[in-house]
């Protein structure tokens, strides 16, 4: 059986559940062929589950410098928009992706470049692994706008949750972060189809669809990173 049709079983195996006869097969693959991307990031994300981290992190490294999958390359696209500053946002625009983009998105936010792990990367995943758990949304990404800022930013300094203000019956949150001696605030208000931000919370208990879009949000992101 050639390395293609390997990986497609691996694939098959994990897919029904079969974690340690495909984890056997990523392995096989990679000792024949240790740049095959597709086995290394498989692997990864079975260490990741198994919260094997430092392991996740070592394969989904060894991944992306030969990554041409257009699934992968769009999967771990979506799992960084969040913390993407805008000059890489602009570089992701004007080029076809490749696995060296990956490679330096991560390299450069790697705090401790001595040891074999790239810190960030985990905690990244841990992040986006809590948002989808914790937070879900029917967007692409898994989760509603809680978890775009919870994926930023992580757990808030301060939590506030109220089910009911001025007489309307809205569930909102407001979630406050303390970032280089300043304090920001984000609201949010519950439109039955998930969390929304919201820059007027009064406003919005009482219209629910007005909102502030996300993405309106990436200047203010882009001096907090």
């Amino acid at each position: 059986m050639c390395i293609r049709d390997r990986y497609y079983l691996g694939e098959a195996k994990l897919a029904i559940g079969n974690v340690q006869e495909a984890t056997y097969i990523f392995f096989d693959i990679i000792d024949k062929n240790p740049n095959h991307s597709g086995a290394q990031l498989s692997l990864a994300f079975i260490f990741f589950d198994q919260k094997e981290y430092n392991r996740f992190s070592e394969h989904y490294m060894k991944a992306l410098p030969r990554l041409y999958n257009p699934r992968h390359i769009k999967d771990l696209y979506q799992d960084i928009l969040d913390i993407m500053n805008s000059e890489e946002i602009r570089t992701a625009d004007s080029r076809r992706l490749t696995g060296q983009f990956f490679v330096e998105f991560w390299e450069k936010r790697d705090p401790l470049r001595i040891t074999p792990a790239n810190e960030r990367l985990i905690e990244h995943y841990k992040r986006l692994e809590y948002a989808r758990a914790n937070y879900p949304g029917s967007n692409q990404t898994g989760y509603d706008d809680r978890g775009h800022i919870y994926v930023k930013y992580g757990p808030p300094d301060d939590y506030y949750r109220f089910n009911t203000v001025d007489g309307f019956v809205l569930e909102n949150e407001s979630w406050v972060y303390n970032i280089a001696g300043e304090t920001y605030n984000f609201d949010f208000v519950n439109n039955q189809s998930g969390y929304i931000l919201t820059t007027d919370l009064s406003r919005a208990l009482v219209n629910p669809d007005y909102r502030l879009s996300f993405s309106k949000l990436q200047d203010l992101y882009n001096r907090l990173s």
